[in-house]
């Protein structure tokens, strides 16, 4: 698997608009440990 990191951009502008992440499906074991993150319904596309 490879991790991409994506840099910070300059501007951003933000629409108010919230999700209910509840977890992902398909994030990296390792991760979702160290960061305590549920296996749920939503998933990352890579």
């Amino acid at each position: 698997m490879e991790i991409e990191i994506v840099p910070e951009p300059k501007n951003m502008e933000f629409t108010g608009r919230w999700f209910k992440v509840d977890g992902f499906s398909n994030f990296p074991e390792f991760l979702a440990l160290e960061f305590n993150i549920p296996h749920r319904s939503w998933r990352l596309r890579v």
